[in-house]
């Protein structure tokens, strides 16, 4: 499959025609322009437009994406108080511009350099989910809602192929595997001053009033990112024979888990748990006692961790708990998917349908219910394919894969992978898009450690 790439060196990249580039951020610099005089919000979009393209003339592709591998996990903290809004609707938030700007700077790139986009694994998995959003759109609520979530979906996939393309030697999978981890350094911090902030052990309800959720928008999505990064992490700190390395990573995981713990997410907990128990059977048997005596000692530290849990064995407490209303969410939802079984109700719109049935804009709390709602059995089927793709790809990369580091990190990403398809069915992973874009990150560093496998070129 990766044979028909055409992976040029470095010094060739450097050749290509820089003015599609001047053009763009002449475009962006009209809007800078303009935008800070008529609204900040676009001003700042032009001036985040004229940046990038700057950053990616000047540092490479390579090192551009390692840059943003380290801000964009912090983009979401500025989701509410910096938003564009057209015809008195919030269309975007910074996050979502910076994506759209992906997908104009990434296309570009892809474009001038010529790459065969088909080429590459995933794409046409993903190209039949996408068509099956396009199919949605004639029964929007919202068009412009579902063009703009369209766009960020579709930054995703350039995303990915970006890092494919530009990783081509092992020190370059290294190094955007260590940013993956470094990206966590500053939301991290973030969230222990909440979590310092707002200790309080005496008092605890079903439903707790405060939940750390550091620079993303919400706690959920911290807690799923922070699963990935521990797996990440945790596949790291087995595979190294540096002390120093281990030390850090040791100190790193169990600040991590830490913040976890204090966003209270149930599903990230037992997320973590099957992604962790997955690396110990398939790759490190020592992690079968590791692993359990470390959860025991945080349910011991943290009593709370199993009052969480208890309320869900509780038919009196139950019906109290996020898990009753998630449930009474989803029967009031199929009545929304049998009005529109086959192409669905617009692709970004359940909020909106949420609102119809709870009076609040909920989201659906379960990803294959809402692409099933939002984007009918043609929608939802894309997405099943474009999993079982990434499944495949994950199993046979770890299959290929020599050397620890490449056994490790490919072991991580499959069981991370699995407790991502458990933990969709009761939370919102593809609604948040800082978690996607480090999740297809990840997945990118796998599909590059199997293009490398088979004979990739190296590039300068």
């Amino acid at each position: 499959m990766f044979e028909s790439v055409d992976i040029a060196p470095e010094q060739a990249i450097e050749k290509k025609p820089v003015w599609p580039y001047l053009l763009v951020a002449s475009a962006f610099g009209v809007l800078f322009s303009y935008g800070w005089v008529k609204s900040p919000a676009l001003g700042i979009a032009g001036t985040l437009g004229v940046l990038l393209v700057v950053l990616c003339l000047g540092l490479g592709m390579r090192n551009f994406l390692l840059f943003l591998i380290l801000i964009r996990i912090n983009l979401d903290a500025f989701h509410n108080q910096l938003s564009m809004n057209l015809a008195s609707y919030q269309t975007t938030s910074l996050p979502g511009v910076l994506g759209i700007l992906i997908l104009c700077v990434g296309g570009l790139y892809l474009l001038v350099k010529r790459v065969n986009f088909w080429s590459y694994p995933l794409v046409k998995p993903f190209a039949f989910f996408f068509s099956g959003c396009l199919l949605s759109l004639p029964f929007s609520r919202n068009l412009t809602q579902s063009l703009t979530e369209m766009a960020e979906l579709l930054s995703f996939v350039v995303l990915f192929v970006l890092i494919v393309d530009s990783l081509r030697a092992e020190k370059d999978i290294r190094r955007m595997v260590k940013f993956l981890v470094l990206s966590s350094l500053v939301p991290l911090f973030v969230g222990l001053v909440q979590v310092c902030s707002n200790f309080d052990l005496s008092v605890f309800s079903l439903e707790p009033s405060f939940r750390v959720s550091a620079t993303l928008t919400h706690p959920n999505a911290y807690a799923f990112y922070l699963v990935m990064i521990i797996v990440l992490s945790v596949s790291l700190f087995i595979q190294t024979r540096s002390g120093t390395h281990r030390s850090l990573l040791l100190f790193l995981i169990a600040l991590l888990l830490v913040s976890l713990v204090f966003t209270y997410t149930r599903s990230a907990w037992i997320g973590l748990a099957l992604a962790v128990l997955g690396v110990a059977i398939l790759k490190n048997r020592k992690l079968l006692i590791v692993a359990p005596l470390t959860f025991y000692g945080l349910m011991l530290a943290f009593p709370f961790i199993s009052l969480r849990f208890d309320a869900l064995f509780n038919p009196e407490l139950f019906r109290y708990t996020s898990l009753a209303w998630r449930i009474e969410l989803w029967s009031a939802s199929i009545p929304y998917f049998l009005s529109h079984p086959i192409f669905g109700n617009g692709f970004g719109t359940f909020q909106l349908i949420g609102f119809q049935i709870d009076d609040w804009s909920a989201a659906a709390h379960n990803d294959y219910l809402r692409l099933l709602v939002e984007t009918g059995i043609i929608g939802l089927s894309g997405f099943l394919i474009l999993l079982v793709s990434l499944a495949r790809l994950g199993i046979k990369t770890r299959r290929k894969a020599t050397g620890r580091y490449f056994g490790y990190i490919t072991t991580g990403f499959v069981c991370f992978l699995s407790a991502y398809v458990l933990m969709s069915f009761t939370d919102n992973l593809f609604n948040h898009g800082g978690v996607q874009w480090y999740f297809w990150a990840y997945a990118g560093v796998i599909a590059s450690i199997i293009r490398l496998k088979k004979g990739g070129r190296e590039g300068a």
